[in-house]
């Protein structure tokens, strides 16, 4: 496979391709930081990248149901050691101590996280768009909104620049039975 097509796929392919030894952990995620490098900048959709970080990540052995599949998060939830800004300036240069239960399930899961996703001051608008860090914008015509409050994340994912996010959303999601919440 392609590293370009690498980042068009969904988390569950992407762990299943590598628990098979079809690709590489670091592969995934270079793949993804190549296209973040690429097309990023032109949704601003990221707050910050974690190259270096999720690539030595990805360099360790993957386990779990994620194993080595990258996901990002958007800057709203605390991650230890890593800048949350919650999209304001009263928090610009808050760094927590210790990761945010859904995060700290996602890396337990095997997930690497190489970004954090763009929103809405304080998540708290139809639009992604803040003083801090500015407006996210619609990969497919910039003059709309990808939303709010997790607008970067969904520019994110349908960018090809992550196969998953907190909250857990992706591409080609199976459905759910009826009945489920």
């Amino acid at each position: 496979m392609e590293p370009g097509d690498l980042v068009w796929q969904d988390a569950i392919h992407l762990a299943r391709l590598i628990s098979e030894g079809t690709v590489s952990a670091v592969e995934v995620v270079a793949a993804h930081l190549d296209r973040i490098a690429a097309v990023g900048d032109r949704v601003n959709a990221f707050v910050t990248v974690l190259g270096e970080q999720a690539l030595q990540a990805a360099a360790r052995p993957a386990s779990g149901p994620l194993g080595g599949v990258p996901f990002t998060v958007k800057d709203s939830f605390d991650t230890a050691g890593v800048r949350t800004t919650r999209g304001s300036r009263l928090f610009a240069d808050r760094v927590p101590e210790s990761d945010a239960t859904s995060v700290a399930r996602l890396r337990r899961a095997g997930g690497i996280l190489p970004a954090k996703t763009n929103l809405p001051e304080m998540s708290y608008w139809t639009e992604t768009d803040n003083r801090l860090t500015g407006r996210s914008l619609n990969p497919y015509d910039p003059q709309r909104t990808p939303g709010g409050s997790s607008g970067g994340e969904s520019a994110a994912i349908a960018s090809g620049l992550s196969p998953t996010g907190e909250p857990v959303v992706g591409r080609r999601s199976p459905p759910r039975p009826r009945g489920t919440a």
